[in-house]
């Protein structure tokens, strides 16, 4: 008996580690670098390993809160970097809360107004 439950504790093991593996590939958190918003977008950095883009997220706005979520992994290969999206959303004038964690890079750009 005991000879049957090794072969059949592996062959599970495998399966739930197989199925941990691809559903993690799918809900994977967004970490948020350098978040703007204003009145009528989202402007934030994510981690892009050359696939990714505004069409593989879900922004999630409900009362005060918001919600970035990666719907589509990035399979791509290249070496991981900071890759600057726009989300349009009509956000008006109010205070919001991000549900997704929120990281600063130091790395900052100046912002350059156009002499007048």
């Amino acid at each position: 008996m005991h000879y049957l439950l090794k072969p059949i504790f592996l062959l599970l093991l495998i399966i739930l580690s197989s199925c941990a593996l691809n559903s993690s590939a799918t809900n994977e958190d967004v970490v948020l670098y350098n978040p703007i918003l204003s009145e009528d977008k989202l402007t934030v950095s994510v981690s892009d390993k050359g696939c990714t883009s505004e069409q593989n997220f879900n922004l999630l706005v409900k009362g005060d809160s918001i919600f970035l979520e990666k719907h589509q992994p990035d399979n791509c290969l290249a070496y991981p970097r900071l890759k600057e999206l726009v989300f349009e959303y009509n956000f008006g004038n109010k205070e919001y809360q991000f549900k997704n964690e929120v990281r600063t890079d130091y790395r900052l750009k100046p912002i350059i107004k156009n002499a007048e």
